[in-house]
């Protein structure tokens, strides 16, 4: 699982939470920022939209999960979460009870704040296919054409990157797209990070 170690009870379900319900509720988007505000805080900021008429359908339905922490809203064609969540980051390195590698962000010496995530395990959690897909398979592929995680990491000066470094060097960010992951079409790094030089 894609998870967030931040605390047990509620911003540590930030990542996790959101990237379970792309699978979920179907034609989501996601982005998800983290802010680094000092030394040992962030700030996580989370989007992730939906079809109208799916959320609706879903709400119909009793589902739950797609905004359970967040503020919803409605509009025409959308259902849009927005989540936001600060804390501290002195736990994050802390495995998961199950195992499995936790995004993770850390001070790596005075004012230089490294935000790593496992981007390899998006193509596990999601079952991307190495195989020929059949039509059912590529009909649901189709469904999330044009839509796509989005990761980015700001809050000081980007020192050093694997994700695309913006020009004035403020930001850093991942665009995955999602037919290409749920098709394995991916080539996804194991760790996607930023190291941040605080101002």
């Amino acid at each position: 699982m894609f998870g967030l170690i931040f605390d047990q009870s509620n911003v540590g379900r930030f990542v996790g939470a959101l990237i379970v319900s792309v699978g979920l509720t179907g034609c989501a988007e996601v982005s998800m920022e983290v802010h680094v505000l000092g030394e040992d805080s962030i700030r996580a900021t989370t989007v992730k939209s939906m079809n109208r008429d799916v959320y609706d359908v879903s709400q119909i339905q009793n589902e739950t999960g797609f905004c359970d922490d967040g503020q919803i809203e409605l509009t025409d064609i959308a259902a849009i979460c927005t989540v936001v969540m600060e804390g501290d980051f002195a736990s994050l390195s802390i495995p998961s009870p199950d195992g499995s590698p936790q995004p993770s962000v850390v001070l790596i010496d005075a004012n230089l704040v490294r935000v790593t995530f496992p981007t390899a395990d998006l193509e596990n959690d999601f079952g991307a296919s190495t195989g020929s897909l059949d039509e059912q398979e590529k009909q649901i592929i189709a469904m999330f054409a044009g839509r796509s995680i989005t990761l980015t990491v700001t809050g000081g000066e980007i020192v050093e990157t694997n994700m695309t470094l913006a020009k004035d060097k403020q930001s850093a960010s991942l665009e995955i797209s999602l037919t290409a992951l749920f098709a394995g079409e991916t080539d996804l790094p194991t760790e996607s990070f930023a190291t941040i030089k605080l101002p």
